[in-house]
């Protein structure tokens, strides 16, 4: 007799949760401005390895997308606000 498979989500949803609400409420508001102004002097990243866009969000060559700032990308994992704005990330 087969027993039922179950799954375990390692970790649990609600620490994942907990997680993403400190990145976006205590850490993305000090970081993606210091990512954002690297940009703008030119030192987004390592050219055709590590990327930091106009938002600041970072892309690794090889991963794709490893950090995401506002405008939160669909798909990145990060839970999205009703009134945040976002866009579509590429297929990898």
């Amino acid at each position: 007799m087969c027993r039922g498979a179950t799954e375990i989500q390692i970790p649990p949803q609600t620490v994942i949760d907990v997680i993403n609400s400190l990145l976006i409420t205590v850490i993305d508001p000090d970081v993606c401005p210091i990512l954002v102004t690297l940009h703008n002097t030119g030192l987004g990243g390592v050219p055709g390895v590590v990327t930091i866009a106009q938002d600041g969000d970072i892309s690794v060559a090889l991963v794709g997308l490893v950090y995401d700032c506002p405008p939160y990308a669909v798909g990145s994992g990060a839970p999205i606000p009703d009134d945040a704005t976002y866009v579509e990330l590429p297929p990898l």
